[in-house]
């Protein structure tokens, strides 16, 4: 299916035919709206249309009326078990309404997701940090013999004492034994 915007008029017909349940959140998502329940989208508008997540027997009947897999991107990489209704069955409220309450049965017997969070890659990469440095203090000793070390080519801050070696001259790091 070639991409299609979504109306802003779709927008408040899902809202108006999801079913009562103080469980279901609606998200803006690329555009339109989805509706998520423990942490999984049961439907969401998708062009003129929209697409629900159904369990094996809902997903048979609504094949047999027109359903199509929802595979967003036209790659042939369909959402398991989603969906995209006919425009028949979205244009009739009823029948949209019917179609989102099994959604949403069949969402809510899987077990909820677990919420994603930026802190375990934010804590990852300061681990990773340590780690990096510890390695830039061992270069000096692993660097090959005449090759300076990314190290030795921005040396920090020297104390007034103790002078930088001049560029060109041989360090005892780098001096072939």
């Amino acid at each position: 299916m070639a991409w299609v915007k979504i109306p802003k008029e779709n927008h408040e017909v899902l809202v108006a035919a999801l079913p009562l349940d103080d469980r279901i959140e609606t998200k803006a998502m690329f555009g339109g709206l989805a509706a998520m329940l423990n942490g999984h989208m049961l439907a969401g508008l998708f062009g003129t249309s929209a697409m629900v997540k159904l369990g094996a027997r809902e997903h048979a009947a609504l094949s047999s009326l027109g359903g199509t897999p929802f595979d967003p991107m036209g790659d042939g990489r369909a959402m398991s078990e989603a969906l995209v209704l006919p425009q028949a069955e979205f244009d009739d409220r009823a029948r949209l309404a019917g179609w989102l309450a099994k959604a949403r049965d069949h969402v809510a017997s899987l077990p909820p997701k677990k919420a994603r969070s930026a802190s375990p890659k934010k804590a990852s990469s300061e681990k990773a940090s340590p780690k990096k440095a510890s390695s830039e203090k061992a270069s000096p000793k692993k660097a090959s013999p005449g090759k300076a070390s990314p190290k030795k080519a921005s040396p920090k801050k020297a104390s007034p004492e103790k002078a930088s070696p001049k560029k060109g001259s041989a360090t005892p790091a780098a001096t072939p034994r």
